[in-house]
């Protein structure tokens, strides 16, 4: 039996929604801080708090739009960065005839980028092969849309 085609387009808002529920997820999964303990004996002594410094994090964006399609994207990612200040995105243009090589060497040598521009049947073959995290509970757990 052969896999069926979809007519069905992704269209432009649909694909940066998706970007942006990926580039979320990464975020959050990045910046979950680990579990504190919790002292069981004697008395707390009164600690100043301070706010705890920033750490920026850096995603690495694999995509294929170069040409003019790479300023497009590096507006977006512009606004993106702009909402979020704690987030660098690193706009990394792949040659789409060597995307493929450039990914199975990334994953090979186990440093792949955090968001990857992808095909749905790509996106098929990765879940299936249990190369994509999900991210629906970091969704839920933190009331995104």
């Amino acid at each position: 039996m052969s896999p069926q085609r979809s007519n069905h387009r992704m269209t432009r808002r649909t694909f940066l929604r998706l970007m942006g529920v990926t580039a979320t997820g990464a975020a959050i999964a990045a910046c979950t801080p680990p579990a504190g303990q919790v002292s069981t004996t004697g008395e707390a002594a009164p600690v100043e708090v301070s706010p705890a410094p920033t750490q920026v994090i850096e995603i690495r964006f694999w995509n294929v739009w170069g040409a003019a399609r790479e300023e497009l994207m590096n507006q977006i990612i512009a606004r993106f960065e702009a909402e979020n200040p704690d987030i660098k995105v690193k706009n990394l243009v792949q040659p789409f005839e060597r995307r493929a090589e450039n990914l199975f060497t990334a994953l090979a040598s186990a440093d792949p980028p955090e968001v990857l521009m992808a095909t749905r049947a790509e996106i098929l073959k990765f879940a299936d092969d249990g190369l994509i995290l999900p991210i629906t509970d970091s969704v839920k757990q933190h009331e995104l849309d």
